[in-house]
């Protein structure tokens, strides 16, 4: 239960601070352990609808690209352009 409030809480700073419609929070696995869409939790099976979409910047995130990162990124283990 606490995991729960904690991802619920995470999901709604990213909406409030972001202005996000969609936040998807993501385990090792890449596998969706929760999903807000328009502030409102929705089930993490529905992260289907945006994984084709999400994937490259997952692949980027888990630094599994070759890809140069754009000026605004900023990921481990990857040089600043």
């Amino acid at each position: 239960m606490p995991e729960t409030i904690t991802l619920q809480r995470l999901a709604f700073e990213q909406r409030v601070v972001f202005a996000h419609d969609v936040d998807i929070i993501l385990n090792a696995d890449d596998k969706a352990v929760y999903l807000m869409r328009d502030g409102v939790g929705a089930t993490p099976v529905s992260f289907a609808a945006y994984a084709r979409a999400a994937q490259p910047l997952i692949e980027a995130a888990r630094g599994r690209t070759q890809e140069a990162p754009n000026p605004h990124e900023r990921l481990s283990g990857r040089a600043l352009i």
